[in-house]
């Protein structure tokens, strides 16, 4: 940068004279627009502790769900077998017990994957809709 460059920019910058507005007019506007951030602070507050609480309860959905599921484990692992018997006669095979097994803990973590999800959507979902602008007419 040579000394016309900064001769150049001394000039540009001495040459800039703002017009400053009115304090009181730039207060007033500073004041409007705190109160504007403040809002959008609390209304972000909100919606965390609102997400908070749908997350705990489709938390505890979810908990009890797979609570009443294992209890409920020895008639799901009969239904389960059941269906492997209709697919021993369709196929002509043994299902391996183990996969019987398996597929009924499949069939609980399902339940309460499903429940807690459902949980967690209808409860956030008012907040969600006002959140984006949707009516919930969809």
């Amino acid at each position: 940068m040579g000394h016309d460059d900064d001769t150049a920019l001394k000039a540009l910058f001495s040459a800039y004279d703002p017009i400053l507005p009115d304090s009181g007019e730039f207060m007033r506007r500073l004041a409007e627009k705190g109160a504007a951030l403040e809002e959008i602070r609390e209304y972000h507050l909100r919606l965390r502790r609102t997400a908070r609480r749908a997350l705990i309860m489709a938390a505890g959905a979810g908990f009890l769900t797979g609570v009443v599921m294992t209890l409920l484990f020895p008639w799901i692992l009969r239904l389960c077998a059941a269906a492997g018997a209709i697919l021993k006669d369709m196929t002509a095979t043994v299902p391996d017990p183990s996969i019987i097994m398996v597929t009924a803990w499949c069939v609980i973590a399902g339940t309460v994957i499903l429940v807690s999800l459902t949980t967690y959507n209808q409860l956030f979902r008012p907040v969600a809709d006002h959140l984006y602008g949707l009516t919930g007419k969809h």
